[in-house]
């Protein structure tokens, strides 16, 4: 059962607020859908599905995405190969 705190929810959340921030992020950048698909190496259909928010969109789609967009940088706090764990 999912309640309003659970996993679930709280990715779908997620995935919705990381949407807005990308595409006002295009927007800032003046930039449509069809030329961040093209940088990000995915189709525009996709790029719209990641800016609504869609869970079911890989993961893989929202990285490219960030980069295009010149967000890679929020990836930081995961992506620091001193703090990995072996």
């Amino acid at each position: 059962m999912q309640t309003a705190h659970s996993p679930v929810s709280g990715a779908r959340l997620a995935a919705q607020n990381i949407g807005k921030l990308l595409r006002a992020a295009r927007l800032r950048q003046r930039a449509s859908q069809d030329e961040i698909a093209r940088l990000a190496a995915i189709s525009p259909e996709m790029l719209a599905q990641i800016e609504q928010g869609n869970t079911t969109t890989p993961f893989g789609a929202y990285v490219s995405v960030l980069y295009a967009v010149g967000l890679g940088s929020a990836l930081a706090f995961i992506t620091d190969e001193e703090d990995a764990q072996p």
